[in-house]
């Protein structure tokens, strides 16, 4: 557990410093701390937290190869220029037209978030999870603020925080503190990605 942990912690902060430098290329990052974190929220009892950390890795997976297709850079240059800085002024940074979300959309947005949580709840609670509601939410939160982030809503972080907020409840009850550094530097993460839409982004 503690080694599960400590990888965690590691590639955590490899996707914070290549936030902090603005690296396109941290999406590729993420899955090695997603996958340790799900093992750590599976082996607690948090299974729906632990089956959204294997989502989001997919997610952050895809979106790399999807930056590589985008910068025309083959897969063999991209991997480069994770470790190598020799490509990054060459690499061109996408313009990202982000958009707020109405009334109407964080409405229907909550509804979704409690209606399966309210399901997901019978079924956690039928296999003894460690928290079923609040797991529920960790799982639906998440889930509902990457359909946002497709769309390109700012308040797809927020949403993505409030879901870190509550894996770091989850593994502070399982006294998993392994765990619990790695989701609060996820957090930060959000936070700092955020900062950036809002700072650098173009809202319509």
């Amino acid at each position: 557990m503690a080694i599960l942990g400590t990888c965690a912690i590691i590639a955590t902060i490899i996707n914070l410093w290549y936030c902090y430098y603005e690296r396109i290329e941290n999406f590729f990052w993420n899955w090695p701390a997603y996958g340790f974190i799900a093992i750590g929220m599976f082996l607690n009892h948090a299974y729906a937290n632990a089956f959204m950390q294997v989502i989001q890795a997919g997610i952050s997976t895809y979106g790399f190869f999807i930056w590589t297709r985008y910068r025309k850079h083959n897969f063999k240059e991209m991997l480069y220029s994770m470790v190598h800085d020799k490509y990054r002024k060459t690499f061109p940074q996408p313009v990202i037209i982000t958009s707020t979300m109405s009334l109407a959309a964080h409405f229907y947005s909550l509804i979704a978030i409690f209606s399966i949580s309210f399901m997901l709840f019978f079924v956690l609670d039928a296999v003894n999870d460690i928290s079923p509601f609040i797991d529920g939410l960790s799982f639906t939160i998440p889930l509902v603020a990457s359909i946002q982030l497709n769309y390109k809503k700012i308040e797809s972080w927020i949403y993505l925080a409030i879901g870190d907020v509550l894996s770091v409840f989850l593994a502070y009850k399982a006294h998993n503190h392994y765990n619990l550094v790695a989701l609060l530097l996820f957090l930060a993460l959000n936070l700092i990605c955020f900062k950036r839409w809002l700072k650098n982004m173009q809202p319509c």
